[in-house]
């Protein structure tokens, strides 16, 4: 590894400047902070590289280009019915070219799809959008990356015909492997050589996952590296001239790379290979990191949303930092070589892991420095050898055999801390501390400060799960349910917890920020878009108390505090008192907790699900005002009465309902009641989930919204405004 100012000014690694104003360009669009980083390099490349200055304004021109096609080939208008090309099949849908334009079809018919088919198919398309939390998995750039335009749940699917299509190669070579070989050879070799993990077994994917040794599997540039001494060792024995050889190599590289379907890791170890090749060929002045920075930028040319794919990040950042840092990790010995590789890329990629996984397994390093070395020299040329050589299917069974009892040994210890990076700053601000320490070390000088900064860094967000003296009301888009967050600095409850979710989105926007503990949960009644996930966040977060109106059998094995009208909840400052409880009323609904409270500068009433009947024995025993309503049932004709408007006078109204529901909520006439009042009117499924933050001192509450539903939102786009 060299100095910072050595690699940023040397001739080797020149073209890396480009690649950087590329990533921090495409950064910036949904993340504001990294403005500041792109001038930051700009101001760099005007002052130290001219040149370089305007070819990298020349470079984000074009990115800019690419990135205005790719989003109009995103917007694919809805049809009756759609006739393209089966280009890729999985186990429940495919994707079907229609034009120029992808789209993943998913169905449950008896017919059975191959790439290259050609297809009739009319279904109901369906929102990639998902809820519109923070944290939670990002669904919709996942498949702008992946050059999905639309997604539909088919009703009729008709073949109408066949060509020839490269992927069917793939699927050929799998049916090989079903007929020659027995279930857990076959379906371990799918998975090392296509990195196709549906057909392994879950407790096997789950104890992989969970010791964070998915990367082996992730065909990349020890799967190519094998490959290339492997094919070199034989070409040499013929006696072949140099450039033939490496010229059968790459052909044969090439036939790999279409075998995987072109996954961004092979595809990016493979052309390092070839322009390695081509350099020494045409003796070109380009080091191993210029190289690396042209094939991302043709990457992010090619399809500028790869920037949000986990294993394009991924691939290149480790691939760039082990570019880097090789002197650093230069030994040896193997063991210590592959402890330093997987603690230098943990390091490299923990903030990236982090978010997704919500966590980190202590048993990772361990895990990584055994079965790295069983892989790459015992696992990994077995597969090739039995692929070739059927006869050693029995050794090969024994291979797997011991791979996967040592996983699920490790797997079985509880060494999992939930932690994450909760912020854009702290993430910028780990890379930069890391950046800084592996400087240092390489220059054999003191790094204490690194030290005590990154552990104070971690401390600082176990700690601060938000900014310290801000309050807030965090009304989550949950679709067509409930779940309301509320939160001063000694005090967390969370009112209602939306319908089941299969994604656990809400306990992934809690564990995303750090948050363990709830003081409260209140669950305003007993309806299922209300109590859904209650189950799923006691198994993760630990609860103080769960807060009911009554104790139905839904919360039959649990403790619960049953409340009444009059009485309070919440802590010291934050504290609610229910307006109306349980009546015993036939309708569920009308039996919701209603609850009023002072947070911040403003009078909250959170109506739950309550309707007219409720709304009308409220104004007759009326000793309250609010400034901000959580409207009553979703928006339904059933509440929100004129009379009830009139008489609690709110300046400002919440809606919490799924976008295009089946109930037709909000109705509209309560939408023209609202509007007729001229109340401030804010819908989660319009602006995602909503936030109003109470800053010290300011006698204002800034509104923001988390609403992804276009691919250009950022933090500027996401504030709302005062209130």
């Amino acid at each position: 590894m060299k100095t910072l100012k050595t690699i940023l000014q040397s001739d080797a690694g020149y073209f890396i400047h480009l690649a950087i104003v590329a990533v921090l360009m495409l950064l910036c669009i949904n993340h504001l902070i990294v403005i500041g980083l792109l001038l930051a390099e700009m101001l760099f490349l005007w002052t130290k590289m001219r040149r370089l200055f305007y070819a990298s304004l020349f470079f984000v021109a074009m990115l800019l280009g690419s990135l205005f096609i790719r989003v109009m080939l995103l917007d694919f208008p809805s049809r009756d019915q759609y006739q393209g090309t089966v280009t890729d099949v999985s186990e429940d849908f495919f994707v079907l070219q229609v034009g120029w334009r992808k789209m993943m079809v998913y169905h449950d018919e008896d017919v059975k799809v191959i790439p290259g088919d050609q297809v009739s198919v009319s279904g109901d398309e369906f929102s990639n959008n998902g809820y519109q939390i923070e944290h939670r998995f990002e669904y919709q750039y996942y498949l702008a990356s992946l050059g999905i335009a639309s997604t539909i749940y088919a009703n009729q699917l008709e073949i109408t015909g066949h060509e020839f299509h490269l992927n069917i190669i793939k699927i050929t070579i799998v049916e090989y492997f079903k007929k020659v070989f027995s279930e857990p050879v076959w379906t371990m070799m799918v998975y090392i050589l296509f990195g196709n993990d549906d057909y392994l077994s879950e407790e096997t994917t789950s104890a992989i996952q969970r010791l964070g040794i998915s990367h082996l599997f992730a065909i990349s540039g020890m799967n190519i590296a094998l490959i290339v001494g492997f094919l070199d060792q034989i070409l040499k024995r013929l006696f072949l001239p140099k450039r033939t050889k490496e010229m059968i190599i790459i052909a044969l590289l090439g036939v790999y790379m279409l075998l995987t379907g072109f996954a961004v890791s092979v595809v990016r170890a493979i052309l390092i290979v070839i322009c390695v090749y081509v350099k020494e060929w045409k003796s070109l002045p380009f080091s191993r990191l210029d190289l690396m920075s042209f094939i991302m930028m043709g990457f992010l040319l090619y399809n500028p949303f790869l920037i949000h794919a986990l294993g394009f990040q991924l691939s290149f950042l480790i691939a760039f930092a082990i570019i880097i840092g090789k002197d650093f990790l230069k030994t040896s010995n193997p063991v210590i070589a592959v402890l330093k590789i997987s603690v230098y890329a943990n390091l490299m990629a923990l903030p990236i892991l982090l978010e997704v996984n919500k966590e980190y397994n202590f048993m990772t390093l361990p895990a990584n420095l055994i079965f790295v070395v069983f892989f790459e020299k015992v696992m990994l040329p077995m597969t090739f050898l039995t692929a070739f050589i059927p006869a050693l299917e029995m050794i090969f069974m024994y291979v797997i055999n011991l791979f996967t009892s040592g996983i699920m040994f490790l797997a079985q210890f509880d060494t999992v801390v939930s932690f994450n990076f909760a912020s854009d700053m702290a993430k910028i601000c780990y890379f930069l501390l890391i950046l800084s320490l592996l400087i240092r070390i390489e220059t054999k000088r003191k790094c204490k400060i690194q030290v005590a900064l990154l552990i104070l860094l971690v401390l600082a967000n176990l700690t601060f799960t938000a900014t310290p003296s801000v309050s807030f009301v965090k009304i989550f888009d949950v679709g067509q349910g409930d779940a309301i967050y509320l939160h001063d600095s000694e005090c967390d409850i969370l009112i209602d917890t939306g319908d089941i979710d299969n994604f656990d989105t809400l306990l992934a926007y809690f564990k995303g920020e750090n948050i363990t503990y709830l003081d409260q949960i209140i669950i305003t009644h007993d309806h299922s878009d209300h109590q859904g996930e209650i189950r799923d966040l006691l198994a993760k977060i630990t609860v103080g108390e769960i807060i009911v109106g009554y104790k139905t059998s839904t919360f039959q094995d649990l403790d619960v505090r049953v409340v009444t009208a009059g009485d309070t909840v919440g802590g010291k400052h934050l504290q609610l008192t229910v307006l109306s409880a349980y009546r015993g009323d036939s309708e569920e609904n009308n039996n919701s907790l209603v609850l009023w409270g002072r947070i911040g500068i403003h009078d909250w009433l959170f109506m739950g699900d309550a309707e007219s009947p409720v709304e009308n024995d409220l104004i007759h025993g009326l000793t309250f005002s609010a400034d901000i309503i959580k409207i009553g049932h979703h928006g339904s004709d059933t509440s929100s009465t004129k009379a009830f408007l009139t008489a609690i006078d709110v300046q400002c109204a919440v809606i919490s309902v799924g976008s295009d529901n089946s109930f037709g909520h909000p109705d509209e006439s309560v939408i023209s009641r609202l509007i007729a009042f001229n109340i401030t009117t804010y819908r989660t499924d319009q602006c995602g989930t909503i936030t109003f933050s109470y800053l010290p001192f300011f006698d204002r509450a800034i509104v923001t919204k988390d609403n992804r539903d276009n691919l250009f939102n950022n933090e500027l786009s996401r504030f709302v405004g005062f209130f």
